[in-house]
Formats: C-alpha cells, structure tokens, sequence
C-alpha cells in the first residue's frame, strides 16, 4: 500500500530567516530519504518590485473613498509569476482576524464588492 501525505506551504511575506531555515531543514530530511520534495522549495518568492502599480492601486481605493495602505506579500501563486515580465500588484481585501488561506478564513460580502469595484477603476486608469 502506497501512502502518500501533502505538504503545502505558502510564502507570503518574502524571505526571512525562519522560511529559510523551513526550506533548508526540509531540503535536507529529503536528501536522507525521509520524503520526496515535489515543486521549488529552494527558490525563495519573487520580490514585489512594482512600487508604481501599488501606488496607483492605493490613489484608486483611496479615490474609491476606501482605506488603502501597501502591505508586503509573497503571493507567489498570484502575481508573482507576473511581475518577472511586467509590472503587477494586487487588489487585497480584509479577512476577518487577518487569517488567509485557511479554512477559518472569512471576508464579508461587503469587503468583496468594495475590492472587486476597485478593479474595473484600475483598469481604466491603467489603460489611459
């Protein structure tokens, strides 16, 4: 019988001394066999360098009568992949106690629509 466990991880304040001791411990328990790594531990996320597109964003809300700040994020699975080609940000929306990508994580219906209205604004004014 073939056992098989799934380990996710996700990065989402950039690099830092305890994720990179994460990475390193779990590179080394799968050179002595413990388990196999599938994906790119070793690569740490790729940093958000697109101050311009943030600041953009963050005028939009404010304009849009929203409270906006800039806020750091390893969203690896979202922009990331972008911004190596392009200049890229990300619309975020509070989730209640600040708990993201969890089963207990909840963002009211209200907080969506405020976020998902901000979107077509900057698309405009990144079009123009």
């Amino acid at each position: 019988m073939i056992v098989t466990n799934t380990l996710s991880t996700c990065q989402r304040q950039g690099e830092n001394v305890l994720l990179r001791s994460m990475r390193l411990r779990l590179i080394s328990a799968a050179k002595i066999g413990r388990f196999q790594l599938d994906g790119d531990v070793d690569r740490p996320g790729e940093p958000f360098r697109h101050d311009a597109v943030a600041g953009r964003l963050i005028e939009i809300a404010r304009r849009s009568g929203l409270e906006a700040h800039k806020m750091a994020s390893g969203a690896g699975h979202d922009v990331q992949t972008f911004a190596r080609h392009c200049p890229a940000g990300l619309i975020f929306v509070p989730s209640i106690g600040g708990i993201s990508h969890a089963p207990a994580e909840w963002t009211d219906w209200a907080d969506i629509k405020r976020g998902a209205n901000v979107l077509p604004r900057a698309i405009v004014a990144f079009a123009t």
